[in-house]
């Protein structure tokens, strides 16, 4: 079986079924279809062929692809609609040669990490009964009860850290741990094999309109978005969210408002023609300033706190700039 069937082989919905003849009927991505109207068949050339059987759809007239062809045209485009991603196809699918023989190649998108162990003695969190352990939990869930639905771990390695598991296509490929004690000394551990170029979340990047970017794992959580782990991004972070832009999906940096730590993403989304989210959060007489999007949570619950980054989104810099500058003087 070929590399581009195995990626569709992963996107078909769940909701099909198979013909007799080796069609596979589901509704079609590209019309609104509900009755099943679009089949996939594999052909014995090792390619496949894709109708829609809906007058007026796109896909009437069939699409397919061969081996040896390049992955591009509306063959990708059935792809990028039944929400597959891009960057798990192999690279020479991609490549275009000129006539010339000079080959265009697509910017470098890191998709694949090697999986790793987490700390030995690692176990689930909510399933720790030690005192360090349970004032972990405390400390977790002081953020958010939704925090209850993550697997959290605790090991007696690092007693006063929650540590998280990232996840990259269902395996665990790092893990970074938080301290729950005030003071700046070891306030975060990562893995020594902590991929550079990885961003949590990022296999579930199109599941959105919207792709909301944070700094931090829990801001991360609280928002439904991807985080960088700091300020900085990579270019292949960059060019990953180019892709996801040019699949039609909004990318909005959420700056945290403390210090001057908003400033690199605020240049990034400048120079990558993207979104700033610049939320005014909620906040109470007597309460502290609330410098990001998990600070929020605490204080406004999750579903305020995502109404107010959406309402905080713009493209307009120069707004941005001043607002930032402004909120980084009140925390």
């Amino acid at each position: 079986m070929s590399e581009i069937i195995d990626a569709f082989h992963r996107i078909i919905p769940l909701r099909h079924r198979r013909t007799g003849r080796g069609w596979i009927t589901f509704d079609c991505p590209a019309c609104g279809d509900r009755r099943g109207r679009g089949g996939f068949l594999e052909m014995p050339s090792g390619g496949w062929r894709y109708r829609c059987f809906n007058g007026g759809c796109e896909f009437e007239r069939g699409t397919g692809w061969e081996p040896g062809n390049r992955f591009s045209g509306r063959p990708r485009r059935l792809f990028e609609l039944l929400g597959g991603d891009i960057a798990e196809i192999p690279q020479q699918f991609l490549e275009r040669r000129t006539f010339r023989g000079v080959v265009h190649r697509p910017p470098e998108i890191a998709n694949d990490f090697p999986e790793i162990a987490l700390p030995q003695g690692s176990t689930l969190l909510w399933r720790a009964t030690c005192p360090d352990a349970l004032d972990c939990q405390r400390y977790v869930l002081d953020r958010g009860w939704f925090h209850r639905e993550h697997p959290f771990v605790w090991c007696s390695k690092h007693p006063r850290h929650v540590i998280y598991p990232c996840q990259h296509r269902g395996k665990i490929v790092a893990w970074i741990a938080r301290k729950i004690d005030p003071g700046k000394e070891f306030a975060h551990i990562k893995c020594q094999e902590f991929p550079p170029d990885y961003m949590l979340n990022q296999d579930q990047i199109c599941r959105y309109r919207t792709v909301l970017v944070t700094e931090g794992v829990f801001d991360a959580i609280a928002v439904l978005g991807l985080c960088t782990f700091g300020n900085a991004l990579t270019q292949r972070q960059i060019n990953l969210l180019n892709a996801a832009c040019r699949k039609g999906r909004r990318v909005a940096l959420l700056p945290d408002y403390q210090k001057d730590e908003w400033k690199a993403y605020w240049e990034t989304a400048k120079e990558n023609g993207w979104y700033l989210s610049c939320p005014n959060w909620v906040r109470y007489e007597g309460e502290p300033p609330i410098k990001d999007a998990s600070d929020s949570v605490k204080l406004n619950g999750r579903l305020l706190t995502i109404e107010c980054v959406m309402k905080g989104i713009t493209n307009d810099y120069e707004y941005a700039l001043q607002f930032l500058v402004e909120r980084s003087r009140d925390t």
